[in-house]
């Protein structure tokens, strides 16, 4: 079920503001200057911010937890742009606790 998800990329997720509010980060290149200080010389502070995760099959378990639970780690590559130019590839791990209720 999970490999399927991932190959028909029902897992992917986009980066972007209207998705994901935060006020630590509201998806803006100026929000990113203190971290990566060219990105001030080469992209205006409202300049927004996007991006994209998908996940890959490296990684992928899928364990027994309880009676009725089971463990879900995926591991995802993502990246971020401005103004369609990548400036930052990343990885993200995620594990799941899943709980069914036997029917």
């Amino acid at each position: 079920m999970i490999r399927f998800g991932i190959s028909k990329g029902y897992l992917d997720t986009d980066l972007k503001r209207e998705w994901w509010q935060s006020k630590m980060f509201q998806f803006y290149a100026g929000d990113l200057y203190e971290i990566f200080p060219l990105l001030a010389s080469k992209f205006y502070a409202n300049t927004e911010v996007n991006g994209n995760c998908k996940p890959t099959y490296t990684g992928l378990k899928v364990s027994k937890s309880g009676y009725d639970t089971f463990n879900v780690s995926i591991h995802f590559d993502c990246e971020l742009n401005i103004q369609r130019e990548k400036f930052l590839d990343f990885s993200v791990g995620l594990t799941l606790v899943v709980t069914g209720v036997p029917q």
